[in-house]
């Protein structure tokens, strides 16, 4: 890899590291979600001539929700997605955000092909109310992995995929953590690619 790549990445994660420590009057747990936000898309393996990109809108438990970015490499098949979705109100903060990384297992030719495609993923959903005389907080980490088919219609893609998630649940307001594997709770995407 080229120096001046290596040097945009150590650029990119000190200015998120910059931003991170000036949010020191947030929560803990909304600082852990905005620093790997920050820190993940800036580590991945940029893409070649050989790859696709894609933005779009993505819902699951191991998606995320949100909107999203995507890049593919056709050659390899091995893709990354990074989805979030703040929602900023005078008493409520609602923080979605997920990375999940994808291998085409197979892949059709032609026009409305169909890709078969394992995934896992990694999604934080945290949620803040503020409530008399205390503050209701939750945070709840999510990842698993899956296996999924999409259907490619001109520049448009759209996917479904079932993931066997891991829920790890942290309600600070009730004093609750709870651990569940819930299988079946589908990720739906729907993207443009170029």
């Amino acid at each position: 890899m080229s120096r001046l790549w290596h040097h945009r990445m150590e650029h990119q994660i000190a200015a998120g590291i910059r931003k991170v420590a000036a949010l020191s009057s947030f929560p803990s747990s909304f600082r852990l979600i905005l620093i790997a936000s920050l820190l993940i898309p800036a580590t991945t393996v940029q893409g070649t001539e050989h790859s696709s990109q894609r933005v779009g809108f993505v819902a699951g438990p191991t998606y995320g929700v949100g909107l999203s970015y995507s890049r593919q490499n056709n050659l390899t098949g091995m893709a990354w997605q990074v989805s979030g979705f703040p929602i900023w109100l005078e008493e409520d903060r609602l923080l979605y955000g997920g990375f999940t990384l994808f291998k085409t297992l197979h892949q059709g030719r032609g026009e409305g092909l169909l890709r078969l495609f394992a995934s896992g993923g990694f999604a934080a959903y945290y949620s803040w109310h503020e409530d008399y005389p205390e503050n209701d907080e939750s945070l709840s980490l999510v990842f698993g992995p899956g296996v999924g088919l999409e259907l490619r219609v001109g520049p448009f893609d759209v996917s479904a995929d079932l993931p066997i998630a891991m829920f790890y649940t942290d309600d600070k307001s009730r004093g609750e953590t709870r651990v569940e594997i819930i299988p079946y709770i589908p990720n739906l995407a729907c993207f443009y690619r170029w």
